[in-house]
């Protein structure tokens, strides 16, 4: 009985870790949040078995060495995963989406469109202190909500009200702003 169970229980690793190892280093690498266990369990088992499929071809092994592809499996969907990562984030890659008709490969068009590591400046139409105004600042930091909406925090920024006065603040204060306030936006990546 005891024999049957593990057997069971040695069956559907196999054709579950491998997919599940893939999923979760494609998340990781790619900087994505997971999606529920019930939809990861299910991609986890189709994709373990395209890729035992795979390593079965490459890899005969007789019963008593079955761990040796179990093993192979593994390190195949972990480097599967990182190499798909690698390609996602290549020029070509999003030139290709382009040209089919797809403008971006992100979900989330704030991970689009601000690169904090290269330095982001973006200028933006808000109300600040009740006053419609523009404001222009280096983007220190950013959070995107669930719900699409995004967090800024802007630091050496300058407001330009409607009637011409203008406001730097240089000293190190930084300035919060949601999204849903904005009106309008530019973006420049790159340091200047």
């Amino acid at each position: 009985m005891f024999d049957k169970l593990f057997q069971s229980l040695q069956q559907f690793l196999t054709q579950f870790i491998p997919g599940y190892i893939f999923i979760k280093t494609f998340h990781f690498f790619n900087k994505q949040k997971s999606s529920s266990f019930e939809g990861t369990a299910v991609a986890s088992i189709a994709i373990s078995y395209v890729i035992n499929l795979v390593v079965n071809l490459f890899a005969k092994t007789d019963n008593s060495h079955i761990w040796i592809s179990e093993i192979i499996a593994v390190a195949v969907a972990f480097i599967c995963a990182i190499c798909i990562v690698k390609i996602k984030t290549t020029g070509c890659f999003r030139k290709s989406l382009q040209w089919i008709g797809k403008v971006s490969d992100s979900d989330n068009i704030w991970k689009e469109l601000f690169d904090v590591n290269n330095g982001a400046t973006i200028r933006c139409y808000a109300k600040f202190k009740n006053e419609d105004a523009m404001i222009t600042g280096a983007i220190k930091y950013y959070d995107v909500r669930d719900d699409g909406e995004c967090d800024i925090v802007l630091t050496e920024y300058t407001v330009t009200y409607n009637n011409g006065n203008v406001y730097k603040c240089g000293n190190g204060r930084d300035l919060y702003l949601n999204s849903k306030n904005i009106h309008g936006l530019e973006v420049a990546n790159g340091k200047n």
